[in-house]
């Protein structure tokens, strides 16, 4: 199993390379596409076999529901279909309905989401306090690294309209410290190995303006 695209660095995996390499080998490629959505991208087009996403994140797109959803072919997703059933892990209905209701909006929030993260990587690449800022084309997600704790939990503390939570994808901008939260389970070493530093901060941008994003950004950063 792959992300399509990485967290919180935001790397892009090449579905179709690995998918062709998997085929070679005989083994099912498995694709996250929660950060990508399927807006940005159709891992099942490029190769995959099934695909998961968190229907909790860009797809209810509210921060209002618990879901999750697995596609692919019946072959595969029917014996999974059967485990939810006999455990009791499907969706309720009225999560169910958020669900539906927030796939009705959801390019035209992916859009507008987008374009924000873009500008709030500009500035962020710009600003002198930032060490590094990882993001990808027609991302609604930006991380950057202030260099260590106490400049991560600086911005984090000034933040008045961004929220400090681990989840994302949201109407409403959140603030994430990945080494206290994602990544928490990894040693120090193996964090910095993998380019997660204990100042690095992923936000996931949502419909707010983009100057009022980044006045409570910068009052952090200085």
């Amino acid at each position: 199993m792959v992300e399509s695209l990485s967290n919180p660095l935001l790397r892009e995996t090449d579905v179709p390379a690995l998918a062709a390499a998997c085929r070679e080998a005989g083994v099912l490629l498995m694709v996250d596409n929660t950060f990508a959505t399927p807006v940005r991208g159709r891992p099942l087009a490029a190769g995959a076999d099934v695909v998961v996403h968190s229907v909790t994140k860009f797809l209810g797109g509210h921060h209002d529901l618990i879901a999750g959803v697995l596609c692919g072919s019946a072959a595969l997703i029917e014996p999974a279909r059967a485990v939810a059933y006999r455990m009791g892990l499907t969706a309720a209905p009225f999560d169910a309905w958020l669900a539906v209701r927030g796939l009705r909006t959801l390019e035209v929030r992916m859009q507008r989401a987008w374009t924000t993260t873009a500008e709030l990587a500009r500035r962020l690449r710009a600003h002198p306090a930032v060490l590094a800022v990882h993001t990808a084309e027609r991302s609604a997600l930006v991380s950057f690294d202030t260099g260590d704790l106490a400049a991560a939990e600086r911005v984090v503390r000034s933040c008045s309209l961004i929220t400090l939570t681990p989840s994302l994808g949201g109407v409403t901008t959140t603030l994430s410290h990945s080494a206290s939260s994602s990544h928490r389970g990894l040693s120090p070493t193996d964090r910095a190995a993998i380019g997660v530093g204990d100042g690095l901060l992923r936000v996931s941008v949502g419909l707010e303006a983009v100057d009022d994003l980044w006045a409570d950004l910068v009052l952090g950063l200085g």
